[in-house]
């Protein structure tokens, strides 16, 4: 079971989620989601601090939520891991896009690192 609640202010719309994401419950937030979406003027969260699971379909839909500009929020280390793993995907995904398009022709490679070995 998953509980959704909306707080809208003049600033922000927050998705308040509690319980666990899967199966249709993924189809009710997205559903949510359209019915409510931000005009872009706003600030969008979604707050996973009472998300106690979430299936592979709730991730695809977070990580679609965070490429629309919705900031995730949690608290626990499985949350805390589920919205590393979407940050980290989204921005990979947004480098291999430039790439793509022409608008960054490689990335940065880090310097490479020279040990000496000491003299015995």
């Amino acid at each position: 079971m998953l509980r959704i609640t909306t707080h809208s202010t003049a600033d922000s719309l927050t998705f308040q989620l509690e319980g666990r994401l899967v199966g249709p419950w993924v189809t009710e937030l997205r559903d949510c989601w359209r019915r409510t979406a931000s005009d872009g003027k706003r600030a969008v969260h979604i707050d996973l601090r009472a998300v106690t699971y979430v299936d592979a379909a709730g991730e695809e839909l977070l990580a679609d939520m965070y490429r629309q500009g919705a900031d995730l929020f949690a608290c626990d280390c499985q949350m805390k891991a589920v919205v590393a793993e979407i940050e980290n995907t989204c921005i990979k995904s947004r480098w291999e896009e430039r790439d793509n398009h022409g608008i960054r022709n490689s990335k940065p490679t880090p310097s490479p690192r020279r040990f000496r070995r000491r003299p015995d």
